[in-house]
């Protein structure tokens, strides 16, 4: 471990210095100085870990040897990765370039690979070799539960109390319809798509979507059966956030008991993907268009899940139809989110690799899991890919899968790294893989051993819970390592809050392991203190009490609870009569609320112009006019076609709606130039600047007849070419 941290250092040090430092290349030396900083630490303590006799003694430093043995043979994979320019390199996202971070991944990877996955196996494989047994020993007795389950009827009104709960934070009324936030870039990622499904196109290939081809499908039903509008689309990001919730809380209160429960709630609620959403002034206001907690939801159920299913595996008594259920619902998950694949391979390997290593379950049984878990994931999956082969889109499918979130997982990302002295938040970003490494190696102790001898018997059903959530937590982690803001970092946490509550019943036993053992709780305790306190956690309690006490005249009883989340005001909930949109125009009618015609209407795009939502609408109405059904493709204008699309209601041309987006380098853009059906195109949009559009220039060479019309939009100046 600490050679590989001394290692991926020494990486990002060389790659700072041949890559050249800049504003937009962040502070790379920082993470190195922290991983090397922790590395040196483990090299230094590494002598100083109690055993218990001289053989163990000499299993674990020839297991360690051979885990740093392989960490350092990975370095140089991680020197390419520095410094390898691909065809990727002209990566162009927006107001950000992308940034090559390959080599930030690998280095995760290879730590992670070494510290918690390679080396109890390496130690399993040492006493086997040493011993000559392979089957079991004097300490391979069955695992022992310190506590038998809850009876079913504790658990069922858990489960009905964590659900209320879940609806009082974060379900309806949401009051989307009443608050005219304004328009966030994210949301223009989903607009242009959800146009081309409204007019009869093919989901996820004709309208095409960043993210997976079942949020596009749950966005656009819940649209059409309510209001297609930018409120529609929100109040359906509120849906899918309640869903999650609702799986989230009650598989950790079917799990846990009501006093660690209480531990994990709390986290849930503060420092996870649900602290993107939070209640203000009555109306639930969130990061709309991209905070989406059903992307984890997958791989979070199938790992916590498993423990359970591993012991009844083990007793020889396997739930093949649970397991089955189980591959189910993970393979609607990755529908939804690649994230949940990623994790569920990553996380689960790690996991499952850690019961092989303590002879929880041996390679046939594990063998038998991983294939039952798959045929329920191929059940869920193997219809929508028929659908789409059918139809003759199979091909459309699987490239729109990979195109650009391809990239994106494989370490090519558009926001550069902070200092390590910047936000508060990043001491939890450093602090955290660290945290969750020693929470996974702390799952390997026997239960009752003294000092910190690891388990060479199978674990028991709280010790593979926390391997479980540590699992969970080091697998979704990799992807925030690729981006720098709070918002990225609490997305992937959906384990945290399961992870917390494990090591609050798991740690109590560690410490009566001895005084090493009190020492390597108590660091494991502040460090996970160094992660909690950037964050609002602890202000969210003492508000929430002092909110309770406070009498708020003419406010509904639960507004009490739903009055904010950390990091916002907190003011009580009025009640409020509905207020139904009045359109002035069609354009109107698809914001799906009544806005204020001067306020902005663009919160994080077109920041320099400043538009209203009366010049914004104005404009749409315009296009609408001279455009009218015409099919149109409007050339690469940064975060304005999805809205153009959407709000005047035009007749998409092209799957790629907002191609700055969905093809973010060169060669993908070529390959969609080459693909357009400019034949039966009625109509380009560009911005009539000197510099050459690649659209407009070949639309006019098939239509030289085309006539140019100029509008001097709230954008600036656009420029209309349609055929006669």
């Amino acid at each position: 471990m600490g050679a590989s941290g001394l290692a991926t250092a020494l990486v990002a040090f060389s790659s700072g210095l041949i890559q050249g430092p800049g504003p937009r290349t962040g502070t790379t030396q920082t993470l190195g100085l922290t991983i090397g900083v922790v590395g040196i630490g483990l090299i230094l303590v590494r002598p100083a870990l109690p055993v218990r006799a001289a053989t163990e003694a000499a299993r674990v430093r020839r297991a360690i040897t051979l885990s740093a043995i392989a960490a350092l043979a990975g370095v140089p994979v991680l020197a390419l990765l520095a410094v390898h320019r691909s065809a990727a390199a002209d990566l162009d996202w927006y107001f950000n370039s992308f940034l090559d971070k390959r080599f930030v991944l690998a280095g995760y990877w290879l730590f992670v690979g070494c510290a918690v996955v390679l080396f109890p196996c390496l130690l399993r494989g040492i006493e086997a070799l040493g011993e000559g047994r392979a089957g079991k020993g004097p300490e391979d007795e069955a695992p022992q539960t310190l506590a038998s389950p809850d009876p079913l009827r504790a658990r069922g009104l858990r489960v009905a109390g964590a659900a209320l709960l879940a609806c009082l934070f974060y379900g309806p009324p949401w009051h989307v319809a009443e608050l005219p936030l304004a328009l966030d870039f994210h949301e223009t990622l989903h607009l242009g798509g959800l146009q081309v499904i409204h007019q009869g196109g093919v989901p996820f290939t004709e309208g095409r979507s960043m993210y997976g081809p079942a949020t596009q499908w749950l966005i656009s039903t819940w649209m059409e059966q309510t209001s297609f509008s930018i409120a529609g689309l929100r109040q359906a990001f509120a849906a899918m956030n309640l869903a999650a919730a609702l799986i989230v809380f009650s598989t950790m209160a079917w799990l846990l008991p009501t006093r660690y429960l209480l531990v994990a709630l709390p986290f849930a609620v503060s420092f996870s993907p649900f602290a993107l959403w939070w209640f203000g002034t009555g109306e639930l206001r969130s990061f709309f268009g991209w905070a989406n907690s059903l992307r984890y939801v997958g791989s979070f159920l199938l790992l916590a899940c498993l423990p359970a299913l591993v012991l009844r595996m083990r007793t020889g008594r396997p739930h093949r139809l649970r397991l089955l259920g189980l591959g189910f619902v993970l393979g609607l998950g990755c529908l939804i989110g690649p994230e949940n694949l990623a994790a569920a391979v990553l996380g689960g390997g790690m996991f499952l690799a850690l019961v092989w290593a303590t002879r929880t379950l041996e390679l046939d049984a594990l063998v038998g899991l991983v294939a039952l878990v798959v045929a329920g994931a191929v059940a869920a999956v193997a219809p929508v890919l028929l659908a789409y082969l059918l139809m003759g889109q199979l091909g459309e499918f699987m490239r729109s899968l990979f195109e650009s979130g391809g990239l994106i997982a494989a370490g090519w990302a558009n926001h550069p790294w902070r200092s390590l002295l910047g936000p508060r938040w990043a001491v939890a970003y450093y602090a955290s893989p660290f945290v969750f490494a020693g929470l996974a190696l702390l799952a390997l102790r026997a239960p009752k051993a003294t000092g910190l001898r690891l388990a060479r018997r199978p674990l028991d059903r709280d010790a593979l819970l926390l391997a479980a959530a540590a699992s969970i937590c080091l697998a979704s982690f990799s992807a925030s390592l690729t981006r720098s803001d709070e918002w990225h970092l609490m997305g992937p946490l959906i384990g945290l809050p399961l992870l917390a509550a494990c090591a609050a019943r798991h740690i109590p036993r560690t410490i009566a392991g001895g005084p090493s053992a009190r020492a390597a709780a108590g660091a494991l305790v502040v460090a996970v203190l160094l992660i909690v306190y950037p964050t609002d956690l602890v202000r969210t309690i003492p508000e929430l009490a002092g909110s309770l006490a406070r009498p708020w005249v003419g406010a509904p009883p639960t507004s009490i609870l739903r009055t904010g989340i950390p990091g916002h005001p907190r003011v009580p909930i009025r009640p409020m009569k509905p207020v139904a949109p009045r359109p002035t125009s069609p354009s109107h009618a698809r914001l799906g609320f009544a806005h204020r015609g001067e306020a902005d209407c663009c919160e994080t795009f077109l920041r320099r112009l400043r538009p209203s939502f009366a010049d914004l609408l104005r404009d749409a109405d315009w296009f609408r006019t001279n455009v009218g059904e015409r099919p149109i493709v409007i050339a690469p204008i940064q975060n304005v076609n999805g809205y153009l699309y959407f709000l005047a209601d035009l007749v998409p041309g092209t799957s790629h709606t907002q191609p700055l987006m969905t093809l973010p380098n060169s060669a993908l853009r070529e390959r969609w130039y080459e693909e357009l059906d400019l034949e039966s195109t009625e109509c380009v949009l560009g911005l009539g600047r000197r510099k050459k559009e690649e659209v407009v220039e070949r639309f006019r060479a098939v239509h030289a007849d085309a006539t140019a019309t100029v509008f001097e939009s709230s954008i600036g100046k656009l420029v209309l070419w349609c055929r006669p």
